[in-house]
């Protein structure tokens, strides 16, 4: 699961979240759970929770499965 959570992240997110100057990584990841960290400009931006509910989320549960809880830290 976490080689499918990073393989999502670069190819669908990383470039969208860099364009702004952020970054994104998998910090963990199995069946149930993703743990993200965003940093760079991501880290303290007010519209991080927009960013995780409008975009983030549904681009991991769409790749792996709506199961998937997805939590940020």
């Amino acid at each position: 699961m976490r080689e499918r959570a990073e393989a999502a992240v670069k190819e669908y997110l990383e470039p969208l979240v860099s364009a702004d100057g952020g970054h994104i990584e998998v910090v963990e990841a199995d069946d149930k759970r993703v743990v993200i960290h965003l940093s760079g400009a991501c880290a303290g931006c007010p519209g991080q929770p927009f960013s995780l509910e409008g975009g983030i989320v549904p681009v991991l549960k769409r790749v792996l499965g709506e199961h998937i809880e997805v939590v940020s830290r």
